[in-house]
C-alpha cells in the first residue's frame, strides 16, 4: 500500500493524478523485482532414485521422528536436535509451546521444507526417499492461525462439503 500527504500548496488536480500514478509504479517495479528473487531460489533437493508410494499411502498413519534433526542453513546450527518419536495411527497430537520451542519446524521438517537429518517415516516409507510432490500432495496441516472453516470438525477444511 501507498500512503501520500499532500500539503495544500496550490497543486492542480492533474498534478496530484500524477504522483499517484509514480507511485503506483514505483510499487509495481518493486512488486517485480521480488517476483525475479524466485528465478534465482536453488531447486529443492529430490531423491537420487526416488520411490513411488502406493496408491493409498499413507493408508494407516503412523508417522516415525527417528534421530531427527532440523536445520534452516546447511551446515548451519541444527534448530531441532535427535527427536525420537512415535505416533501410532488414529492417535491425535496437539503440538504447544511456547515461541521458539520448534513447532513450526516440526511441520517443516514434516513437509520438507528444510534440511533434515535422521529419519521421518509415514507408514514405514522415508520421506527423503519421496519426490516432493508425492510427499506433499498427501498430507495436510491445520495451521495455528484462526481461520473459520464452514462444516464440522469432521470433514476436512480443503473439501467443498
Amino acid at each position: 500500500t501507498t500512503l501520500l500527504t499532500f500539503i495544500d500548496l496550490g497543486l492542480r488536480g492533474g498534478e496530484v493524478g500524477l504522483a499517484i500514478t509514480q507511485a503506483g509504479a514505483l510499487t509495481g517495479i518493486v512488486q517485480w523485482e521480488r517476483l525475479l528473487e524466485y528465478k534465482y531460489l536453488p531447486q529443492e533437493k529430490q531423491p537420487d532414485v526416488p520411490k513411488v508410494p502406493r496408491k493409498t499411502w499413507p493408508d494407516k498413519g503412523e508417522i516415525t521422528f527417528n534421530h531427527m534433526g532440523l536445520r534452516y542453513v546447511e551446515n548451519g546450527s541444527p534448530v531441532l536436535k535427535n527427536l525420537n518419536l512415535v505416533i501410532k495411527p488414529t492417535e491425535k497430537v496437539g503440538i504447544v509451546g511456547r515461541t521458539g520451542a520448534g513447532k513450526s519446524s516440526l511441520i517443516s521438517a514434516l513437509f520438507r521444507l528444510a534440511i533434515v537429518d535422521g529419519e521421518i517415516k509415514i507408514d514405514e516409507l522415508n520421506t527423503k526417499d519421496l519426490i516432493l510432490h508425492d510427499l506433499r500432495s498427501k498430507i495436510s496441516v491445520i495451521p495455528q492461525d484462526p481461520i473459520l472453516f464452514s462444516g464440522t470438525f469432521l470433514t476436512r477444511p480443503e473439501s467443498d462439503q
